[in-house]
């Protein structure tokens, strides 16, 4: 394969946002994640190769929605995604995004990395937890929402499906949804 088809994915760009997140934020915050996160996410700024194509395709499809069919300040919710999706949307547009996980200490370690990020960006991040069966926000509320590698996840009989009937709920009519 040659070097162009290795990096159809945007690979360097997403490895550099990673890293320039984890440098800022050492720089900002020392080690407030801890000797051994930080560590970590120095030499493995993304958890994983698996992020690249999602990150690019998400990116392919949510992008030019932002920038071509969105008003002023889109409002965006990530239902429970991985996080530097919605810092990075957040760091380039003027957006608002909403990072949601049922998980507290999976937003707590973002909230600190989006505070080294946010001098620099162009939007704004809220971090909310909650459950994506239960979105606390009112229909046709969001201009984009997505959900990256969580549907899958969710137990229970039909309880994915709860999820995707409240992922309609919130979302705008002509808003854009977004499910990996």
């Amino acid at each position: 394969s040659s070097d162009l088809t290795r990096f159809r994915y945007q690979q360097l760009e997403w490895f550099f946002l990673g890293l320039k997140v984890v440098l800022l934020n050492l720089r900002k915050n020392c080690l407030r994640l801890g000797l051994k996160k930080t560590i970590g996410k120095i030499c493995q700024p993304l958890n994983t190769y698996t992020r690249f194509p999602e990150y690019y395709f998400c990116g392919r499809v949510i992008e030019p929605f932002i920038r071509q069919n969105s008003p002023d300040s889109p409002k965006i919710l990530d239902v429970g995604s991985p996080k530097l999706f919605g810092l990075y949307l957040a760091y380039h547009y003027p957006v608002n995004v909403f990072l949601t996980d049922i998980s507290r200490l999976n937003l707590d370690e973002y909230l600190i990395l989006w505070d080294a990020l946010k001098p620099g960006a162009k939007g704004e991040v809220i971090f909310i937890q909650h459950d994506g069966r239960a979105i606390p926000f009112s229909p046709d509320q969001f201009d984009v929402v997505y959900a990256m590698s969580v549907i899958e996840h969710i137990e229970g009989e039909a309880q994915d499906a709860k999820a995707l009937l409240e992922i309609e709920r919130v979302s705008k009519p002509d808003g854009q949804r977004v499910i990996s």
